[in-house]
């Protein structure tokens, strides 16, 4: 602890168990300060005192860590959600009977669709937005930090390799760990043959 005399600008340091040793007048006052201790402002007389700070609290924030798959997970999930209506519109195949009562299910809408072009348009952004979680997830898969951690690759030559050796989303989908593992070590083999 850091103990100053106000008047004279005089400090010292206390030991580990708050003792201190400081010469002083009746008319000082002392500061206390510790990082750990909120300040104080003390008007002591000589002799031995006792003296109780009160600690600082620090309450910190909710932290919450993901792996880059659960986020990824969580991610589509999301955009699931997002675009339930234009995604099951997309997928929506009209029905029309008229046996045993009415049927005519998404008819007058798919009609519509079609007139107006939406259906096309939705259509195309499914396709869109299943092109982008493949490629989202290929990232995941198979990022820098996963080739980090089975080669010695690093900057450059990682981005080079990831490039000149793209994984098949299928095979990235369905392969285990070891398997896709075992798939970078052996392009990597490969890598140091070409270099």
């Amino acid at each position: 602890m850091l103990i100053t005399n106000k008047r004279t600008k005089v400090d010292t340091r206390s030991d580990a168990q708050g003792n201190f040793n400081m010469d002083i007048d009746q008319v000082d006052t002392l500061l206390f300060s510790h990082p750990a201790y909120n300040f104080s402002v003390q008007y002591v007389y000589a002799g031995k005192h006792t003296l109780y700070l009160t600690p600082k609290v620090h309450k910190l924030q909710e932290v919450e860590v993901k792996s880059d798959m659960a986020k990824f997970k969580e991610d589509s999930a999301f955009r699931q959600s997002v675009y339930h209506k234009t995604l099951h519109d997309a997928k929506q195949k009209p029905k029309a009977g008229f046996s045993n009562g009415v049927v005519v299910d998404g008819l007058f809408s798919s009609l519509a669709n079609k007139i107006s072009g939406k259906g096309k348009k939705n259509k195309e952004f499914v396709k869109q937005l299943a092109e982008d979680d493949k490629e989202r997830y290929l990232k995941v898969r198979y990022s820098k930090n996963v080739v980090e951690r089975i080669t010695p690759l690093r900057g450059d030559s990682l981005r080079l390799f990831i490039d000149h050796f793209p994984v098949d989303y299928d095979f990235a989908r369905n392969a285990t760990d070891l398997e896709f593992d075992s798939w970078i070590r052996n392009n990597y083999k490969s890598w140091l043959g070409i270099k």
